[in-house]
Parts: C-alpha cells; structure tokens; sequence
C-alpha cells in the first residue's frame, strides 16, 4: 500500500488488492498549545475494491514479462479504438501519464489471443501487484503470430502496451521504453506478469 497525499484535504491509497475492505482513521495532530483547549476528534471511513467476476484465466506461459511499452493515445483516431478510449483521463495518481476509464481501468493494447477493444482483464504480478485493464487497441497477430506479444529488446516480450496522453509520458520511460522497471507510488510495475484474468463489467470507480 501506498498513501499518496495531493494536500492537505485528499490522498489516494494505491497498491490495495482486488476483493479487499478496508476503514481508513484519521487521527488529528495536535500542537501542545491546542491540547489545553481542543479535544482531539476522529474520523472513520470504510472502503472497498472492486471484487471482479473472472469470465476466463489464462494459463501461465513463460516469457510473461513486465516489458510494458507504450502507445500514443492520439493515434487511436478510428473506431472501435476511439470509441474504447473516448472519455478516459491521465491517471494523476500514479504519475504514469496513463490514460485510465470509468472504472479505473488502465487503457492498453494487446493481442487478439487475449481479446478485442473493451475487454477488461485483472493482471497480477510476481510481487503481488494488481491492476485492471481495458483494451483500447489492439496489436493484432504481434511479433509471434498468435496474438500473444511483440518484442521488446533482446529476449523481452510485451504483453501489454499502456496507452499513454501525449504530454504526460514521464521522461524515464521516454528513455527506456517501459513503465516496468519502476514503482509509481505504489503501482510497482517491477515483477514480470503471474497471472491474466479477462474480466466482467461491474460497478464505475471515482478516482
């Protein structure tokens, strides 16, 4: 988990796994000039995730890698792929520069072995990271003719290309091509891919 604090009134708790509950307390500070005249209030929320339906799991394949290269989100010009992205924002939370829906799926291409624009899929990593994704795009037959990755460098194969706003894409991944070698306030994206889960529609997200 990871509290990530936009000011004094907002943080967003990022890295939570999928099905899980959760109360947030929170305890003011009090300066010792203010405990002489103040009492002390708590405030208690309780949250949740999103619990998701899987419809199929993909069986394990080696070569699931955390290669995650990128895709220019104004390059997604005709249908269906305009009509996956339309309405979708910058994921200011994370500092990704990804593009993210409704439902706080992160917008991506991949392959036509895995499925076709508005899939959802829950990935999981090797390091216990999850997070959902949309296809918005897809990569069609890639680099191995199934549909199932492209190239990446040498040996790495990238199974999921995020679709990232054009003035957002942080300058690391500018220079090394991929979100995957990095932590963004606690998305950590540094563990190759364990699991790929295409999902069901449930409820929208505010985040």
């Amino acid at each position: 988990m990871y509290f990530e604090f936009k000011s004094n009134e907002l943080c967003y708790i990022t890295g939570l796994r999928e099905g899980t509950e959760y109360t947030v307390t929170v305890e003011p500070i009090l300066s010792d000039d203010e405990k002489d005249g103040y009492t002390a209030v708590y405030a208690s929320a309780d949250g949740k995730t999103e619990t998701v339906e899987v419809i199929y799991e993909f069986p394990y394949e080696d070569g699931w890698t955390n290669c995650f290269a990128g895709e220019r989100a104004s390059g997604l010009t005709a249908m269906p792929s305009s009509g996956a992205i339309y309405g979708s924002k910058v994921d200011t939370i994370t500092g990704t520069g990804i593009r993210r829906d409704d439902y706080g799926d992160y917008c991506c291409a991949m392959g036509v072995w895995y499925g076709y624009c508005n899939d959802r899929f829950l990935i999981e990593l090797e390091n216990g990271t999850q997070f959902t994704t949309k296809i918005c795009d897809s990569k069609g037959y890639a680099d191995d003719g199934d549909g199932k990755y492209h190239n990446f460098g040498g040996s790495g194969k990238c199974i999921v290309e995020f679709i990232y706003d054009d003035y957002n894409l942080p300058s690391c991944v500018a220079f090394s091509g991929s979100w995957g070698y990095y932590n963004w306030n606690g998305l950590d994206l540094g563990a190759n891919i364990k699991s790929i889960k295409k999902i069901n529609y449930g409820e929208p997200v505010d985040y």
